[in-house]
């Protein structure tokens, strides 16, 4: 046997304090009337005396064994269970998205981390019942949200997210991807019974594949053995933008303009390598809906034919409630008919 809503445990404490006022009320009506008269004139003044105080006494007792009860039925006890297959709903997606100097080209309209910011927010339109989490990268990475269901207060998250925000130099997508397989277990789901909620996860990672650095193989291992799929945006143009800086555009030491251009191959490569999806981003929603709608909901919910085993608990909280209700009901009758 176990109970299911132990949150209102501390609620014991109302029973206690109506057994106490029950037992205070009988002492001051009890006190009341040896004031009025001696305790040996008292049956002979008030007939019936013995009867008065047993109907009091029932009275109170019939109110704490009511209060009792209900505070039993708060409780919720369970006993027996039965397993049953619950459908697996909703996706851990977490968001990496590169904010490195490179993604301020404007080879893509009106620049690269402008698009990559406008898919999140056509993302956000295919989302339902899943929770998003967002990463932002350029020599390091941070945890700049965290998985929520609050897609507004991630709009916001994402929002803040500018070529300035990290001063590092750099696409270190190792440690983005480090990152976001850390969000996943901070941010695990617990059942009720403190079991970890089975949920299918995946992360989007948006750059222009310029300069990878970390250890790959290393991720991709991580990744495969946490049953997490990379999907990736690649964000740029194969013939390349100009980097802005200030004054100008970049440039190399002999003053030649230096070329930022998409990488397709290397995030083609990462993506196959965790049974995930790469699309090059478009100016339109074909391609978000190209990730989440054929990619991810596609590859993980689909396959996995939606449905877990769970323990279900059967309830019995109807049982003291009804006597609850009971002691009320006999108790207010044997009042009025006494």
């Amino acid at each position: 046997m176990q109970f299911g809503g132990l949150e209102y445990l501390w609620l014991g404490l109302a029973v206690l304090v109506a057994a106490v006022g029950v037992f205070v009320r009988h002492r001051r009506k009890i006190h009341a009337l040896r004031l009025f008269a001696d305790g040996d004139l008292l049956p002979e003044i008030v007939p019936g005396l013995d009867h008065l105080r047993g109907r009091e006494w029932r009275r109170g007792m019939f109110i704490v064994l009511t209060v009792f009860f209900l505070y039993l039925a708060l409780l919720r006890p369970q006993w027996g269970y039965t397993w049953s297959d619950v459908p697996r709903r909703g996706i851990d997606i977490m968001v990496a998205i590169d904010v490195s100097a490179s993604m301020d080209a404007k080879d893509v309209s009106p620049s690269r981390l402008e698009r990559a910011k406008r898919e999140v927010i056509d993302l956000l339109d295919h989302l339902s019942g899943d929770r998003v989490g967002l990463v932002a990268f350029a020599g390091v990475a941070f945890l700049q949200s965290p998985l929520t269901y609050d897609y507004a207060a991630f709009r916001s998250f994402l929002d803040l997210v500018d070529s300035e925000l990290i001063p590092i130099p750099g696409t270190n997508v190792e440690e983005a991807l480090n990152k976001s397989l850390a969000a996943f277990t901070s941010g695990e789901l617990k059942s009720s019974e403190g079991e970890a909620v089975d949920r299918d996860r995946a992360i989007i990672l948006i750059t222009d594949g310029e300069e990878f650095s970390g250890h790959m193989e290393k991720i991709r291992t991580q990744a495969l053995e946490k049953g997490i799929r990379i999907f990736i945006f690649g964000i740029g143009t194969k013939e390349g933008g100009a980097i802005p800086v200030r004054g100008g555009f970049k440039r190399g030491r002999s003053g030649e303009l230096i070329l930022t251009r998409l990488q397709p191959e290397a995030l083609q490569k990462l993506a196959d390598a965790t049974g995930g999806h790469y699309v090059e981003s478009l100016a339109s929603e074909d391609d978000t809906r190209e990730i989440y709608e054929n990619g991810i909901r596609k590859m993980l919910t689909e396959q996995a034919e939606g449905s877990n085993r769970t323990k279900q608990w059967n309830e019995y909280f109807q049982l003291p409630l009804l006597l609850s209700i009971a002691c009320m009901v006999f108790g207010s009758r044997r009042s009025f008919v006494e």
